[in-house]
């Protein structure tokens, strides 16, 4: 993350955040780094020896769902909720990517999966192409008031917007 162009501040905030801070949320237009920088840190923290989980908040979501009426032999929702909130370190990635939005019902699970990694200190990483804040069309908006309180409230100034061009392809020599 440090080599590519503009990113070196963005990869020495990271590396403080990673000496204490226990949430943060990445913010910014596609192609900023935000996943990339989410799995690098999750990747280090794999490296010494600790335990994270990646997803993309959509696919959590389906997940739960469809473990309604599941059958004994299969795992059910307590399971994928513990399995959520018990990772060392969650990254939930891409929320609110796909602009549509989310249910009263995908809000309510947003909400206490957060809540119980809030009440358990479970660090967390969340990304999001919204932007933060209040206003219209917000990740606040989107995730629903108590769920942003409690994620604002847990990042504290580890709220960080990542700028610059989309850095995907960047890498692809062009013919």
């Amino acid at each position: 993350l440090a080599e590519r162009n503009g990113k070196a501040a963005l990869s020495e905030a990271l590396r403080t955040w990673q000496r204490g801070a226990s949430w943060l949320l990445l913010w910014g237009a596609p192609g900023t780094c935000k996943s990339g920088a989410a799995v690098a840190l999750l990747r280090e923290l794999q490296a010494s020896g600790g335990q994270g989980l990646f997803m993309l908040l959509n696919r959590v979501l389906d997940r739960m769902q469809a473990t309604f009426g599941a059958s004994s032999l299969e795992p059910g929702y307590q399971e994928a909720f513990k399995t959520l909130v018990d990772a060392e370190l969650l990254v939930l990635d891409d929320i609110g990517a796909n602009r549509k939005p989310l249910s009263a019902w995908g809000q309510e699970q947003l909400f206490k999966i957060v809540d119980a990694r809030d009440l358990n200190e479970r660090r967390t990483i969340l990304t999001t192409n919204l932007p933060a804040g209040g206003g219209r069309t917000t990740f606040a908006d989107y995730i629903g008031a108590p769920t942003w309180s409690r994620i604002r409230g847990r990042c504290g100034r580890w709220i960080v917007e990542t700028t610059g061009p989309d850095q995907r392809g960047l890498d692809v020599e062009e013919d």
